[in-house]
């Protein structure tokens, strides 16, 4: 299988202001990378997939459902510490004002392991990927 022939889902998240998270906010830092500064992050992941049929597949719509589980806790994560903006210094609150909004954009591309024994080939493609998703097999 080449790469072009590899299922990729992606997604998009605009934070607005009031609801902007960061590493100084309590997220985890290692849940994504900063593309530039602290507008633009992205988490860049790989899952391997080991099954095309129900209930762990097909690969697309597993990880289509990953993608909006990941998105939806990022948001809530978010959501949670914008909460407690109000218990904040007010020059806390004026920095969070400027920062303006955060885009998140999420990545997962699909290997077919069990099908195609498809898995990155150097250890730059494994290296690029910022975390590994395995959901789970009857294999």
């Amino acid at each position: 299988m080449t790469s072009k022939d590899r299922i990729i889902v992606s997604k998009t998240v605009l934070l607005p202001n009031s609801t902007s998270c960061s590493a100084d906010d309590g997220a985890d830092a290692s849940m994504c990378h900063s593309a530039d500064s602290s507008k633009s992050k992205s988490l860049n992941l790989m899952m391997i997939s080991c099954e095309e049929n129900p209930p762990y597949g097909p690969s697309k719509d597993t990880a289509i459902m990953f993608l909006e589980l990941l998105c939806q806790a990022y948001e809530r994560k978010c959501s949670l510490l914008s909460t407690t903006v109000s218990e904040m210094s007010r020059g806390r609150e004026q920095q969070m004002a400027n920062n303006g909004d955060t885009i998140l954009t999420i990545s997962i591309t699909v290997y077919h392991a069990q099908s195609n024994n498809d898995y990155p080939l150097t250890s730059s493609e494994w290296s690029s990927y910022d975390g590994v998703l395995i959901p789970g097999s009857l294999s």
